[in-house]
């Protein structure tokens, strides 16, 4: 959940990969994201205070997760403040937003009746995928933030936030996002998140001149450190983005300044995209290679070939398919039919001669592949005139 929250994926399918994996369900139409902050009579962070806080989150998350017949996911992430991914089927604004006050006034009403502990709500946008969560949870977080200094209030809507008390927007995980996008070559992403920032900057906030410039250098900064690590000394495509910094130059307004952003880290995608393909034909070879070399081994499988370059079985499989167009077993069984074709025609070898000299150490797995890629088997073949 940690990962989800600070937008550790690249992808949808890496996420539902690692929920399957630690054996999360979050199926649904619409996702409501929510930190919430326990207050009250905890003054400051004694043994005993940090044990009540435990206590308090513990009911928290029981009655949370016990209370609709809605999924809802909790993660502690810090001393005073739990996250809260409310998962729900309803499509229309107004149910969303009644079913979350309804479930979090009942949470705020049990733990102020049971424990004397008040607690603040900070709910980000209602996103409708889970690539949207780790937005939407800052989102949550400028709202409690917004909240901690407003009275009377403990429930907290980022989108009824008046946009000048926002200040510009360029919090660490969004940045974090933006770089994970770009050193995986994921240029969709990556103009998802830039165009976020754009319009959390330009359309939900008024931003003064000096917070203009200090977003303008935030993101200056970013990109600083990831042409230095993408581009390396003497690149031939440096000259590209000193072209494209002239460029920024030349801008006169944050709007401008957005459009060059976005061409600068489209760039710098399509180089790591062409570092990834370089890399990816070099290893390719290398492993087609090794199968040549040694598809006379009664042990050449996935296995072997994985470890011999330091990959999972499953990754192989995937990589060699992707890149190939064959499967890997099929290509192994492949080169070594063809050699048993070779040698049955040039040779006088027993049928278990050969098939112990193509990698098959029992006769009947020989005779199977080979009916299956010739129709016939082979004494049948070399008995044809």
């Amino acid at each position: 959940m940690e990962r989800l929250l600070r937008g550790g994926f690249a992808n949808a399918m890496e996420i539902d990969r690692a929920l399957s994996h630690a054996k999360i369900t979050m199926k649904g139409n619409r996702y409501v994201v929510i930190q919430m902050q326990v207050k009250g009579y905890f003054d400051d962070y004694t043994v005993e205070g940090l044990k009540d806080l435990d206590i308090v989150k513990l009911v928290a998350t029981s009655g949370l997760q016990g209370s609709s017949h809605n999924q809802i996911q909790v993660h502690w992430i810090s001393e005073d403040k739990i996250a809260i991914v409310y998962v729900l089927d309803e499509e229309v604004e107004h149910q969303i937003e009644s079913a979350t006050k309804v479930l979090l006034s009942a949470t705020a009403d049990n733990l102020l009746e049971e424990y004397d502990a008040r607690v603040l709500f900070g709910i980000g946008g209602v996103t409708t995928s889970l690539m949207g969560i780790a937005r939407a949870f800052e989102e949550a977080g400028q709202a409690l933030q917004y909240g901690a200094v407003q009275k009377g209030q403990y429930l907290v809507w980022h989108h009824h936030l008046p946009p000048y008390t926002l200040g510009y927007y360029y919090p660490l995980d969004h940045e974090s996002r933006l770089i994970h996008c770009v050193k995986n070559g994921n240029a969709p992403a990556m103009l998802r998140e830039l165009r976020e920032c754009s319009t959390q900057n330009l359309e939900r906030r008024k931003l003064s001149v000096s917070e203009r410039t200090q977003l303008y250098y935030e993101i200056r900064g970013t990109v600083m450190k990831l042409s230095q690590e993408i581009l390396e000394a003497g690149h031939p495509h440096q000259g590209t983005l000193d072209e494209y910094w002239l460029l920024m130059d030349q801008q006169e307004n944050t709007e401008g300044q957005f459009q060059v952003w976005e061409t600068i880290f489209t760039f710098l995608c399509e180089i790591v995209n062409q570092k990834k393909t370089s890399q990816h034909h070099k290893l390719i070879d290398q492993i087609v290679a090794f199968i040549q070399k040694h598809y006379a081994d009664f042990d050449l499988g996935l296995y072997r070939v994985a470890s011999e370059f330091d990959l999972t079985e499953k990754y192989l499989s995937q990589f060699f398919k992707t890149h190939t167009g064959e499967n890997f077993t099929n290509y192994v069984e492949r080169i070594r039919m063809d050699q048993a074709l070779e040698l049955m025609k040039s040779t006088s070898l027993t049928i278990h001669e050969i098939s112990s000299l193509i990698g098959y150490d029992q006769n009947n797995t020989f005779y199977r592949a080979f009916k299956r890629r010739f129709g016939v088997s082979p004494t049948t073949y070399r008995n044809q005139p």
